[in-house]
């Protein structure tokens, strides 16, 4: 027994030496390969809405196998994705995303999020997109209209998108009667013959009040609210509705959740799947391996431009990943996708929870005509279409009255070119494709 002291206080030292042992290889673990220790080398697993989410690299390849309960996937890099999505594969979602975040939506667990119902899904997604996060943005945008024929007209404009649900907007969100939720102004600049047309929407927090709408048509400078019933009307002669603008109000239509699945590529013959023509060029959906809530909406109103939609909106990013419309036979009416990224794309000193719209893209099936909106983070060295977040413009921007002063789109940025093009060009236009005023 006398030695007995000796004996534990050498196993002491013993166990002490261990920990510090592992303790070191657990940080040198987690340095080199980002997973915590433990977690088995090439494997990522969380539990989400009661089943587990793993995605597991498959050996020799850049491929991921992605399961979520008995659901299963696989993933693939794209090259227009961001490099450490590449890397990392759909566990990268989580590490961006999956954590609760200050701002709503994304200030819920996993979990919570699984269990909510369509209008919450929806409500996400609509603040989400305009800002919720942010206090404002403001960012210069160009789309391209696409005929049936394949001829191309491109336009290029800045919006303006503030969201009052932050903490720092609640005076105005009360004060206005119904709840202001969003304000969106959107003004074409380029080419000659659209520059100045501008576009503002309010949005209300309300299922009565409709949004409002009015156009500024600088030709007669005159400024028109629209009547409630444009809101189905064609934008700006793409496929998208003026409702789109911002992504339909949270109270325009009915929305339930028929579903959760993971997300699997529906093949080339869904359209933004495919592998020729402008699908070879055009950044496809994403969001392939993530839990998604897929939703059926149905308009309140009788006679509507669609009878159903289906949307599958991803869990991690609350954004519409890909969106079916179809008409009262069952037939698809129209088929588009929005494209998501982190706003550190553009400032690498915005908060990690700050989303921005990359790229989102339509198709009409009855007349033929796509479309795809590109942000103009892609076209450098064009100052004024650059995106800048929490900068407190003036609320004046978004005044109706003040439409007619043109301030937005011809004092502050001078004359367009006469044989404008998109130049430098961001988008993979083929060789042989003009992008014309």
């Amino acid at each position: 027994m006398e030695g007995e002291p000796m004996t534990r206080w050498i196993r002491g030292l013993t166990l002490l030496a261990v920990a510090l042992t592992w303790s070191g290889l657990a940080a040198e673990e987690k340095k080199a390969t980002g997973k915590p220790a433990g977690e088995a080398s090439g494997v990522f697993s969380k539990m989400i809405g009661g089943k587990e989410w793993r995605v597991e690299s498959i050996e020799g390849t850049k491929k991921f196998k992605v399961k979520w309960g008995d659901q299963e996937v696989t993933w693939e890099p794209k090259p227009w994705e961001p490099k450490e999505l590449q890397e990392e594969g759909p566990s990268w979602y989580w590490r961006r995303f999956g954590e609760k975040q200050p701002y709503y939506p994304l200030d819920r667990t996993m979990d919570e999020r699984a269990k909510l119902d369509g209008y919450e899904v929806m409500r996400g997604w609509v603040l989400l997109e305009d800002t919720s996060q942010m206090l404002d943005w403001k960012g210069g945008f160009c789309f391209d209209i696409i005929s049936a024929g394949g001829q191309v007209r491109t336009r290029c404009g800045i919006e303006w998108k503030r969201a009052y649900t932050r903490a720092e907007l609640q005076d105005v969100y009360r004060s206005t009667k119904p709840p202001m939720l969003n304000k969106r102004f959107i003004v074409l600049t380029a080419p000659r013959s659209v520059r100045g047309i501008g576009f503002l929407t309010f949005v209300y927090d309300d299922p009565v009040k409709e949004q409002d709408n009015w156009l500024y048509l600088p030709s007669v400078r005159k400024v028109r609210r629209l009547a409630t019933a444009s809101k189905q009307d064609y934008f700006a002669g793409t496929p998208l509705r003026n409702e789109d603008l911002p992504q339909i109000s949270p109270h325009n239509h009915n929305f339930k959740v028929i579903r959760t699945e993971l997300f699997a590529d529906p093949g080339a013959k869904q359209w933004g799947f495919g592998t020729s023509g402008w699908e070879a060029k055009e950044e496809r959906p994403e969001g392939i391996g993530c839990p998604h809530w897929v939703v059926e909406v149905t308009p309140k109103e009788s006679e509507y431009w669609f009878a159903k939609k289906t949307a599958w909106i991803n869990m991690f990013t609350f954004g519409v990943d890909l969106e079916n419309a179809y008409d009262k036979n069952g037939e698809l009416l129209r088929t588009g996708y929005y494209n998501h990224r982190p706003a550190t794309l553009i400032d690498p000193n915005a908060p990690p929870s700050y989303l921005i719209w990359d790229t989102d893209s339509y198709y009409d099936l009855r007349t033929g005509y796509k479309s795809v909106f590109w942000g103009a983070h892609r076209r450098k060295n064009v100052s004024w279409e650059e995106s800048f977040f929490d900068t407190k413009f003036p609320e004046d921007i978004f005044n109706p009255d003040l439409l007619v002063n043109e301030y937005t789109s011809t004092t502050e940025y001078g004359p367009t070119p006469s044989n404008w093009t998109v130049t430098p060009d961001p988008w993979p236009h083929a060789r042989d494709v003009a992008t014309s005023p």
